[in-house]
């Protein structure tokens, strides 16, 4: 149960202050002096970058590992779409099947916090069996420490930049956020058949999804506290 409700938690932390955030960028992004606007605009795109791209090609690798048709990629080609929001990148694909579609449009939320694991196992000192062996205060410590940061000056801003680009990035376009009810929807169907397969039907169940959450945890940790860290610094500076 604790398990269930810190993953909820992180999930509220990165879609409210991912949204706030991107937001607050998107007013800077268009400040009205020319010199302004264009450093603004510039200090936008250099923080999203790399997430972004991260985001597109998680789509753009679902839609090969499933056999979907794509129609037109942009990996980071910043635009104003004609309901005046910005779009930085995207990848068009040909309509599929309900829940195939729904893998599709939900990629950046599963595989971009596994992609922040994998650099946080090669850019910092805390391995994939410290995240998830080990308490969460443990692992973030070690990150966090002066040792680290003072040893490890490059490694330690890389992972900063990186962290912060793909938290934001994690969080779906309102495009693909229509397809979270029918991902869910899948994996409570995943969860009762895995648990009708054991021994106990309501046990089972009670056991999977703790499993699931206990898994999940510590995969979406970073990209939360990362948008939280900096959701609470953009608050105190508006």
């Amino acid at each position: 149960m604790k398990h269930a409700v810190i993953l909820a938690v992180e999930i509220i932390v990165l879609y409210a202050c991912g949204a706030c955030i991107d937001g607050r960028l998107q007013i800077w992004s268009v400040a009205r002096r020319p010199l302004i606007r264009t450093f603004k605009i510039f200090i936008y795109y250099l923080i999203l970058f790399p997430g972004v791209v991260l985001h597109e090609l998680s789509h753009l690798l679902l839609c090969l590992l499933t056999g979907t048709k794509i129609t037109d990629v942009s990996l980071f080609f910043p635009q104003r779409k004609e309901d005046g929001s910005l779009e930085l990148g995207h990848v068009a694909h040909e309509s599929r099947w309900g829940p195939i579609n729904a893998v599709l449009g939900l990629a950046p939320l599963i595989l971009l916090p596994l992609a922040l694991l994998v650099i946080t196992h090669f850019l910092t000192p805390v391995s994939f069996s410290d995240i998830f062996n080990t308490s969460a205060k443990l692992w973030l410590l070690e990150i966090f420490s002066l040792e680290f940061i003072t040893q490890h000056p490059m490694k330690a801003a890389a992972w900063f930049y990186l962290a912060l680009s793909i938290a934001l990035a994690t969080i779906p376009s309102r495009a693909d956020i229509k397809s979270l009810p029918v991902l869910l929807l899948l994996i409570i169907v995943a969860v009762i058949v895995m648990s009708l397969l054991s021994d106990g039907f309501m046990q089972g169940l009670a056991g999977n999804l703790i499993s699931l959450c206990r898994i999940l945890v510590p995969v979406y940790l970073i990209p939360a506290l990362a948008a939280l860290g900096v959701g609470v610094l953009f608050a105190a500076s508006s």
